[in-house]
């Protein structure tokens, strides 16, 4: 009798389990079927705002984002053609290279970094290169910066090179 009574006290502990699990399922169930009811509501919504209020503002007028179809005449007429070609090269040389040397004012503390980094420059004839290294090597080593030390000796290798070519 006991084993019978230990048996359905277990099965009555394992029926309240699997029924609380069941209702949380179902709840959650009920949640997502509610969010998923409100998405549609809204994009029901948006819809019918869209095919209502913003046709009746849109002409032809309205600035379009989508791209329309474009010709490319032009553009093969270029390449065809020498005396185009090099002008577009042209100006593409003669177009300034992203640089990492400033060239606005300093303030304050970067300023007077400058002023003893232009009196420590070793020679009249140097471009500045030798100083921006060195400037570079100390505040890469100090800043503990890879990339800093690796753009400071980039600019070393350059050495007399011709840096416009």
């Amino acid at each position: 009798l006991s084993v019978v009574a230990a048996q359905l006290l277990d099965d009555q502990q394992y029926l309240t389990g699997l029924s609380d699990m069941c209702s949380n399922k179902a709840k959650t169930w009920d949640v997502r079927s509610q969010v998923r009811q409100d998405e549609l509501s809204a994009l029901t919504q948006a819809i019918a705002i869209v095919k209502g209020a913003v046709k009746e503002k849109t002409t032809a007028a309205t600035i379009r984002f989508a791209q329309r179809g474009m010709s490319v005449r032009l553009a093969e007429a270029i390449v065809r053609d020498p005396a185009s070609m090099e002008a577009v090269e042209a100006e593409a040389e003669a177009a300034d290279a992203p640089s990492f040397v400033q060239k606005q004012a300093l303030r304050g503390g970067a300023f007077r970094s400058a002023v003893r980094l232009r009196r420590a420059s070793p020679s009249p004839a140097d471009d500045g290169s030798q100083t921006v290294m060195n400037m570079l090597l100390d505040k890469g080593k100090q800043l503990h910066s890879a990339m800093l030390s690796s753009l400071a000796t980039q600019i070393g290798q350059q050495g007399g090179a011709d840096k416009f070519a």
